[in-house]
């Protein structure tokens, strides 16, 4: 309902109608008279079923995650929702949802589905009716393009650690958190893109942008809840500025949904009621390991999030990866130094087991990893009026390279780290130099090593000094083809065993 003389959505009495009209049509109709009930199938009210998955999505996250200790009272969470006026701008509010644990004969953690279906089906009528999704059918009949809507979801806002790293180079030694290794062999459907944002602009699912009439310009953006804090802290007006239009950008990563509307506006309320949550809930361990021949971060917190949204309904795999880890990934993801630090240790795991082709997969990504060079420039873009402004110069044109990353200290030990571990994955393949596979897999892998990274040599004496010992190994490996001169023999050749300390330890399998 809106206020005559303001034009303003009451949204405490439409929510209020709207959850009466579920109870009335059967959905929780606990205190009606059964003669006041009609029984609706679930199927006749488009928000009925995506708010029953809803809930029991939401209930199954508090009975599996939420730390035992952590409440034994009633959950508020306030949320905010929008709706178009008549004069179809976006109205915001703040509602409450109230989370009950269990108590006494009730067992399970529970939420008013009803009220779920009431914000569900505003958001739902309020996208479908906007006019500028308004066209006509070959009959004249007026209708909706929002089930054209191309949507790609928000998981990742990469603008502040970047504003942090362009501040001072010489001291932020913590990269951009790279979420693509969250989702292994889906990580190629990831889009990196920059959004252009005016300030006193509203951004969240009900801004549309773009003409729907030209399918190629008509891509949408939702889970706007991971990028509150930069809207917040960068599209305040400045009172020193008196441009109004005045534009901000910020960097973002996101994954393209195939989802229907009704999923997408759940998935959207889902992130919204658990994001006051994640405090919380029960975190465990990052784990990074080789999966499919792709470097893949994993935690049980994670997983579990994407399980209850693809069993209750919600979501498939993808996009149901897609919501847990823009919820949880700044959190659970570990630091650089940490990330490099554990995949060594599993890559020295699966050397010890003989999968040496999943070591070499961690190894070689952890080398190119330690040097990437920030990825300010998107690589593919979604076609919108929102989306904009892109080239070579983002955010000022302040991009980063290999050169500049290794000005740091802590960079190049960290790379020297990494590549050192790498020469001993090879070194160890060498030493079993009866298993002709196994001999050739680290001579490839020392060339490897020595075609990406040869050109760094001159930035470090330490670089210079590994790529020069491991090259010298791999030159008397290659230039002696007779048995006398494979590894286990080379001591019987005068002088070479001396000439190196890394062929001395292939001789003697020194893990050292």
């Amino acid at each position: 309902m809106l206020s005559a003389r303001r034009k303003v959505i009451d949204f405490g009495r439409v929510l209020h109608i709207r959850q009466r009209l579920s109870h009335l049509t059967g959905h929780n109709p606990t205190h009606l008279n059964n003669k006041k009930v009609q029984e609706w199938k679930d199927t006749q009210v488009k928000a009925r079923e995506p708010a029953q998955r809803l809930a029991a999505a939401i209930c199954s996250v508090a009975e599996r995650l939420i730390r035992k200790k952590v409440t034994k009272d009633k959950i508020i969470i306030q949320i905010e929702i929008s709706a178009r006026q008549i004069d179809n701008k976006p109205h915001r509010q703040m509602v409450d949802i109230a989370l009950t644990p269990p108590s006494g004969s009730q067992t399970k953690w529970s939420v008013d589905s009803s009220l779920l279906e009431a914000i569900l089906g505003l958001s739902m009528w309020s996208l479908v009716s906007a006019n500028v999704l308004h066209d006509t059918d070959q009959t004249g009949n007026t209708i909706s393009l929002s089930e054209d809507i191309k949507w790609g979801r928000i998981v990742h806002d990469r603008t502040q650690a970047q504003k942090r790293y362009l501040a001072d180079k010489s001291t932020y030694n913590q990269p951009l958190i790279d979420v693509s290794i969250w989702f292994g062999p889906d990580a190629g459907r990831l889009v990196h893109d920059r959004v252009s944002a005016k300030q006193n602009h509203y951004y969240g699912p009900m801004n549309l942008e773009g003409n729907p009439k030209i399918p190629s310009h008509w891509h949408q953006l939702c889970g706007w809840n991971t990028v509150h804090e930069s809207l917040q802290n960068r599209l305040v007006p400045d009172p020193s500025n008196n441009n109004e239009n005045h534009d901000t950008a910020f960097l973002v990563v996101l994954a393209p949904t195939e989802d229907l509307l009704p999923q997408i506006c759940a998935q959207d309320l889902f992130l919204a009621i658990l994001s006051p949550l994640v405090d919380t809930l029960a975190t465990g361990e990052t784990a990074i390991v080789e999966s499919g021949g792709h470097v893949l971060l994993q935690n049980s917190t994670i997983n579990t999030l994407s399980d209850i949204l693809v069993e209750s309904g919600l979501a498939t795999r993808f996009e149901a990866l897609s919501c847990a880890v823009s919820l949880l990934a700044t959190r659970l993801h570990p630091d650089q130094d940490t990330l490099l630090s554990d995949l060594r240790k599993t890559a020295n795991t699966y050397r010890r087991n003989a999968e040496w082709g999943r070591a070499e997969t961690l190894m070689q990504w952890a080398c190119l990893k330690s040097l990437e060079a920030d990825k300010t420039k998107p690589q593919v873009s979604l076609s919108s009026e929102l989306l904009h402004n892109r080239g070579d110069q983002l955010l000022g044109g302040d991009s980063t390279n290999c050169n500049e990353l290794l000005t740091s200290d802590h960079t190049i030990n960290r790379f020297t780290e990494t590549l050192q571990a790498t020469g001993e994955l090879y070194r160890w393949s060498c030493a079993q130099s009866s298993n002709k596979e196994r001999l050739e897999f680290g001579l490839q892998g020392i060339e490897w090593m020595l075609t990406n990274f040869n050109y760094l040599s001159t930035r470090s004496s330490d670089l210079r000094q590994i790529l020069k010992n491991y090259g010298h190994v791999s030159s008397l490996m290659k230039d002696r083809a007779s048995r006398d001169w494979l590894p286990q023999n080379v001591h019987k050749i005068k002088g070479t065993a001396e000439q190196h300390p890394l062929v001395e330890a292939i001789r003697n399998c020194d893990k050292q």
